[in-house]
């Protein structure tokens, strides 16, 4: 009675209405109807067909399914991971690309990554190209200067992911901030230039144990490296 009901209302329009249907087993099913005006020698009628959707109801369950967990691993990652369109549109970033990249207070979702980073060099978008034509580019060491006139250091992967066609629909890029090692890199690298200077020079625990000396050490008291480690500079007296 209720679907004749909405059947009379829609009369010469056309419309679809979904319904659950108990089948004469019992078991209940999705039912697409398809209801359409239809004037035939000058009276009007209600044309109806209807489909099981059933399974695509459940295919469509499954889908939001994966992408729920999908969304939830990219957020949640400890990686800097942000997905894409294939206009370089933000679809979805983890709490750590948000964090690295200092854009917490954008809601960069639906943006284009190039408004996001204006600064972004021309060769990066060069990058996005080949890999949207299906290339996997990588760096370890990357320097990434920014518009304040500072430099990071980023080792990054960017590779395109497919939708359920097989077509290339964006990219993924995974990155990892690595200023912070590169600048410690740097710091030991002169700290071993001076450790290898003409002044002789004693490494030594909290305990006043030699742990490393240098050559010039070595020349001007006449121990080795071999002698003067687990010794104290009392040796010297």
């Amino acid at each position: 009675e209720e679907l004749r009901t909405r059947f009379k209302e829609l009369e010469g329009k056309s419309n679809l209405i979904g319904t659950v249907h108990r089948r004469k087993d019992g078991v209940l099913i999705e039912v697409e109807i398809s209801v359409s005006g239809v004037e035939l020698d000058g009276r009007n009628y209600v044309f109806a067909s209807s489909r099981d959707i059933t399974e695509r109801k459940l295919a469509d369950a499954a889908l939001r399914e994966r992408e729920e967990q999908l969304r939830l691993f990219v957020e949640h990652s400890p990686a800097a991971i942000a997905m894409f369109d294939r206009d370089m549109r933000y679809l979805i970033t983890s709490h750590r690309w948000v964090s690295d990249y200092h854009i917490a207070d954008h809601d960069v979702i639906g943006h284009s990554h190039y408004d996001v980073f204006p600064d972004l060099p021309e060769r990066w978008k060069a990058i996005h190209t080949r890999c949207l034509g299906g290339a996997i580019e990588k760096c370890d060491e990357d320097p990434f200067p920014r518009a304040d006139g500072t430099t990071d250091w980023v080792r990054w992967e960017v590779r395109p992911w497919h939708n359920a066609q097989g077509d290339i629909a964006g990219l993924i890029i995974f990155s990892e901030l690595i200023t912070e090692r590169k600048r410690t890199e740097r710091e030991l690298r002169i700290a071993a230039t001076a450790f290898e200077a003409q002044e002789g020079i004693v490494v030594t625990d909290a305990r006043n144990v030699i742990l490393r000396v240098n050559q010039a050490f070595s020349r001007l008291t006449g121990y080795s490296a071999e002698e003067a480690i687990g010794q104290t500079p009392a040796m010297l007296r």
